[in-house]
């Protein structure tokens, strides 16, 4: 880029948009706000872009600084919703395969901000997602993990926009309740529901095992974190450590 014309990027503003989210990847913040106003300069610049090329750009320009937002769903939400507004085609810079979850294994663990306000967080999600899943085409994460467990999550966790087309739900908990899941939700996208490793009723020996010490859990977890100090983790999710593979929550009296 450092010896790339400015005249050239701005005559390629789809590039601008490739370039802004790959310096988002890259941590490179600063670079990528320098990129946002050179679009809006090439775009200002342009009057001969037709007004759905304009609103595509101008879409496709919010969705990427949403991810500033993370993780704050209704924020990202906001920018979201223009950019489902103002575009008419898929966004070119996100890729359809690709990771959607920033390598994290729970949705739940990345957006939840605060105790007892995960009732309202998944409502901002449920009402959001459909507007990300629109502009991406489907763009959603492989593998969905019900971590939450509780009445409705699992059906919740089944709607457009959280898990892609032919995606994996593999429910966590041992919830009684009923869900309304109906058959149309699992063929209507090729989705497949499966169980964990909690399954064959070993979930309750396993645990009293875990509790006796019979496990040796030695080199198996590199750091442990209190769950009054839950902020680190969320934090090693934005920012990982290469030196943090596997992490306990200590719960309670396990915390001294």
């Amino acid at each position: 880029m450092a010896v790339c014309p400015i005249s050239d990027l701005k005559a390629h503003p789809l590039a601008l948009l490739v370039l802004m989210r790959s310096m988002f990847n890259w941590r490179n913040v600063p670079k990528m706000l320098e990129l946002k106003e050179l679009l809006l300069t090439a775009i200002r610049e342009h009057p001969e872009l037709s007004s759905a090329e304009r609103g595509n750009l101008l879409g496709e320009c919010d969705l990427i600084m949403s991810f500033l937002c993370y993780n704050d769903i209704g924020a990202m939400s906001r920018l979201h919703r223009s950019a489902s507004a103002q575009m008419s085609r898929p966004a070119i810079s996100i890729r359809k395969s690709g990771g959607w979850t920033f390598g994290s294994p729970s949705v739940l663990m990345m957006y939840y901000r605060a105790p007892g306000e995960l009732g309202k967080e998944l409502a901002e999600m449920y009402e959001c997602m459909p507007h990300y899943y629109k502009i991406t085409n489907g763009h959603g994460c492989t593998v969905a993990f019900d971590s939450a467990c509780f009445p409705g999550s699992l059906t919740m966790i089944m709607q457009p926009g959280i898990v892609c087309n032919a995606g994996r739900v593999v429910p966590m908990g041992f919830c009684t309740v009923p869900e309304k899941i109906t058959q149309q939700m699992i063929n209507g996208r090729e989705l497949t529901i499966c169980g964990t490793r909690m399954s064959l009723n070993q979930w309750v020996p396993t645990a009293q095992k875990m509790a006796e010490g019979k496990y040796h859990m030695e080199g198996l977890a590199t750091t442990f974190v209190k769950f009054s100090e839950i902020e680190k983790v969320f934090d090693n999710i934005v920012h990982p450590d290469p030196a943090v593979k596997k992490t306990v929550i200590l719960f309670d009296g396990a915390e001294d």
